[in-house]
C-alpha cells in the first residue's frame, strides 16, 4: 500500500505532515480551492473596494469515511482542509493578516458531481496598512500566488 492510499489519520491540531502525506489527504478528499478578491463596502456611497483577497478550500469525505457518522466526516474533512491550507501558508506573514475560519459546519453542493456535498473551508488573507494598493506593491497577491503554487504541489486543484 503505498502513501497516497493509506489512511492517515488527522485533526484540528495536527501539523508537521510529509508533502507525499499531504498529497495522499488530498487525492483522497478530492481537494480544490479557489482563489478570489475580498471586496467589501466603505463609506456613505457603499462603495466596493478590494480588501485582501479570500481562499476557499473544498473537500469531500473519502471512500474510507464512509463509516463516520456524517457530521463526523463533515468535521474530518475541514481537519484535512485546514491541514493542508496551513502546510500551504507563509510562516512569516509581514504586514498581512491570515485568518483560517473556524468550522461552522458549512458545506456546499456541487454540481458537476451530482450534487456531492462540499465542506468548506475560508481563509481571508489582508494587508495590515492603512497605504493605497500601489504603495505597497503586489505583497498580497505575492502571497497567495505562492499559496496558489504551494496548494497545487499539495495536490490540491485549481476549481475554475
Amino acid at each position: 500500500m503505498t502513501n497516497r492510499e493509506s489512511i492517515l489519520p488527522v485533526d484540528a491540531f495536527s501539523t508537521g505532515l510529509r508533502d507525499d502525506e499531504l498529497k495522499g489527504l488530498a487525492s483522497r478528499h478530492s481537494v480544490a480551492f479557489e482563489i478570489y478578491p475580498n471586496q467589501i463596502t466603505r463609506g456613505e456611497e457603499r462603495d466596493i473596494v478590494r480588501h485582501g483577497w479570500v481562499i476557499d478550500m473544498y473537500g469531500r469525505p473519502s471512500k474510507h469515511d464512509a463509516s463516520l457518522p456524517s457530521d463526523r466526516a463533515h468535521d474530518h474533512v475541514w481537519e484535512v482542509l485546514r491541514v493542508i491550507v496551513c502546510a500551504a501558508l507563509p510562516s512569516e506573514e509581514g504586514p498581512l493578516t491570515i485568518d483560517v475560519h473556524p468550522y461552522s459546519g458549512r458545506t456546499v453542493m456541487d454540481p458537476k458531481r451530482d450534487f456531492l456535498e462540499e465542506v468548506v473551508l475560508r481563509v481571508v488573507v489582508q494587508l495590515e496598512t492603512s497605504a493605497r494598493m500601489s504603495k505597497v506593491g503586489g505583497l498580497d497577491t505575492d502571497v497567495t500566488d505562492e499559496v496558489s503554487r504551494r496548494l497545487v504541489e499539495l495536490g490540491a486543484r485549481r476549481r475554475h
